[in-house]
């Protein structure tokens, strides 16, 4: 009965120690499963951490390249404006303010290569132009030469030519009479006068342009210059069937020189009177005005075209309103514009075609002795 006993304890017992051990495995394989899925979870949780961590690190190395680089292909395009933006580490951000230098420097540069590309195209355009206005002006005035040459040759060849027939035919015949030779002698001497005219007009034209023009001023009555003048042209009025007028309020003084100062009035009433239709009237006037003695010619002729009369104080100058009546070159009106430059003084012209044409010209005025 006691081996039964013992033997059944012994039993009981190695069963609960038995069931103990199976407990304590199967605790040690839960454990065990446990410790796997958590050592999966682990190192799954670790391979995460570690993509979001090089994540960050490429991240953080690309992101300011990337902006280095951007900034590096909008300046390779012309944009200096763009700035790198700051914000990362301190390594880089010292990057990005020295390449904003960078960039702001380049962009002054650049600033001022264009700055210097427009003046440069600036005066380029400039000197083209003014290149263009000194060729257009060089043609012209080759032009005018050629016009000047044909008309000075047909100017010196119609007296000389006359001369020559007058001579050769006071020479042919050996029965001529006194008078014969004097008309024939009077003729000569009016184009030997007629060709002095022309050589002493291209001779102040000359001298002017060479600055050894002489003017020998003195205090001179000008109303009585004028006067004079007057009278002498009395008889190409005539001859034109043109009225000759005059007004001088009071006798005038002025420091000039006669000789030429008689040589413009000349060629302005002489104009006048040669543009002045038959039957109209050319005025003469001299009158005060402050300390300026003022002269002004008017006549009711065929006046002259708008479009030539910034060109008339031009030398050889002859515009439109040129006729058969017109005997000079187009020199008169340049020679009195040289006259009046020489005495300090202005001239002025305006005109209405088919109306007239009226000059005045201003000198300075002393007080009457």
């Amino acid at each position: 009965k006691i081996d039964v006993e013992f033997r059944d304890s012994i039993n009981s017992a190695v069963v609960r120690q038995t069931n103990v051990v199976k407990a304590f495995n199967a605790r040690i394989d839960a454990m065990n499963v446990t410790i796997f899925w958590v050592s999966i979870g682990l190192g799954f949780l670790a391979v995460v951490l570690m993509g979001v961590g090089v994540w960050v690190l490429v991240n953080s190395v690309t992101r300011p390249l990337s902006a280095i680089s951007d900034a590096a292909d909008a300046i390779g395009k012309g944009d200096f404006s763009y700035r790198v933006p700051r914000g990362f580490d301190r390594e880089f951000d010292q990057i990005a303010v020295l390449f904003n230098v960078m960039t702001e420097k380049l962009q002054i540069q650049h600033l001022s290569e264009d700055q210097a590309r427009l003046e440069l195209e600036y005066k380029v355009s400039q000197r083209t132009t003014e290149l263009m206005a000194v060729n257009a002006e060089l043609a012209k005035s080759d032009s005018v030469r050629r016009s000047f040459l044909a008309d000075i040759s047909h100017e010196l060849r119609t007296p000389l030519t006359i001369i020559r027939g007058e001579a050769q035919v006071a020479l042919r015949h050996s029965d001529r009479d006194v008078r014969d030779y004097q008309d024939a002698l009077t003729c000569i001497h009016e184009q030997a006068i007629s060709l002095s005219h022309l050589v002493d007009d291209l001779l102040f034209v000359a001298r002017t342009d060479s600055g050894t023009m002489r003017i020998d001023k003195r205090n001179v009555e000008i109303t009585a210059l004028a006067d004079e003048v007057i009278r002498d042209m009395r008889s190409l009025a005539d001859k034109n069937d043109v009225s000759l007028e005059a007004s001088y309020p009071v006798p005038l003084f002025a420091v000039i020189d006669p000789d030429r100062i008689k040589q413009l009035f000349i060629i302005l009433v002489e104009n006048a009177l040669s543009y002045a239709g038959e039957g109209s009237s050319v005025k003469v006037s001299v009158m005060k005005q402050q300390d300026k003695a003022v002269v002004r010619v008017t006549d009711d002729g065929v006046g002259i075209d708008p479009r030539d009369i910034p060109f008339v104080f031009e030398r050889f100058y002859r515009g439109g309103r040129s006729s058969s009546r017109s005997k000079g070159v187009g020199l008169g009106l340049a020679v009195a514009k040289s006259i009046i430059d020489a005495h300090e003084g202005k001239i002025n012209l305006e005109s209405d075609l088919g109306k007239g044409t009226s000059i005045e010209i201003e000198l300075p005025c002393e007080e009457s002795v």
